[in-house]
């Protein structure tokens, strides 16, 4: 009987409501084609990027290890993972998280981080600057200027943010806005702030002497050049130890360039 009533009801289906039914499974199953091959390579990326990222942390943990200032930062590394366990949102574990994954390498896992940070805090901009860096590390120059003129908006003061904006401008052939920053830099009040154990402030070596130079040098400025140039060379810096944060490094090759411009 039951199997009776149900035939009956099989019957009462009309053609035209099995042709609707029969085309809406083959658009569903034509969107789920559609995402598999349009974001399953996203996905697969994401994945192999975060795999890459993994083993880069991993080798830094190992070498970190053998240096007194490494093992603070890996003591570092862990608290701001245990504080974010409980506080996802605290904000200066995500910068200092975020800040460190950057200078190892993990730039993917320091926008994250950073970008969460932002997100509840829009004025932090500090986070901004780190962020450009991070897209600087990936070349992409837009969005690192875009955040970049963010961080010297909210931190006028910031020379660490200024420094990283004049070497912007320097990959982008803008050789006097690099220089109005790289200027900007030695004005009354401007602080150059490192953020980790151990770090030495990002105008130690005289770099912003160093890439002032460039910028004169691309202007075609040769005499303003080499006297930056013989600028960022006078302090040797003896008996100091630290590290330097990315793109404020200690130029080598000051000498040299002095030497070819005399020679010009």
């Amino acid at each position: 009987m039951m199997q009776s009533q149900y035939e009956s009801h099989a019957e009462d289906v009309s053609p035209d409501m099995k042709s609707r039914d029969s085309t809406a499974a083959s658009i569903i199953f034509l969107l789920l084609l559609y995402v598999m091959f349009v974001f399953c390579p996203v996905v697969f990326a994401l994945a192999e990027t975060d795999k890459y990222e993994k083993q880069i942390l991993q080798s830094w943990k190992a070498t970190a290890k053998t240096t007194q200032i490494g093992n603070q930062l890996l003591r570092l590394l862990e608290a701001t993972d245990r504080t974010l366990l409980f506080d996802p949102k605290d904000k200066q574990s995500l910068y200092r998280r975020g800040y460190l994954l950057g200078t190892v390498g993990c730039t993917s896992g320091a926008i994250a981080d950073l970008s969460k940070l932002v997100q509840s805090d829009p004025y932090f901009g500090a986070a901004y600057k780190e962020r450009g860096l991070c897209y600087l590390d990936q070349k992409d120059y837009n969005r690192a200027l875009q955040d970049l003129n963010r961080a010297c908006i909210l931190d006028p003061k910031s020379g660490d943010a200024l420094l990283a904006r004049g070497r912007i401008y320097l990959l982008l052939h803008q050789p006097n806005l690099a220089l109005r920053d790289f200027r900007a830099c030695k004005m009354s009040g401007i602080k150059f702030q490192p953020a980790l154990p151990g770090e030495l402030p990002a105008n130690h070596y005289d770099a912003l002497d160093y890439y002032t130079g460039t910028a004169y040098e691309s202007l075609n400025r040769s005499s303003d050049a080499i006297r930056c140039y013989k600028e960022s060379i006078k302090s040797p810096h003896l008996g100091i130890t630290g590290y330097i944060h990315r793109y404020a490094d200690q130029p080598l090759d000051a000498s040299w360039r002095i030497k070819n411009l005399e020679s010009e």
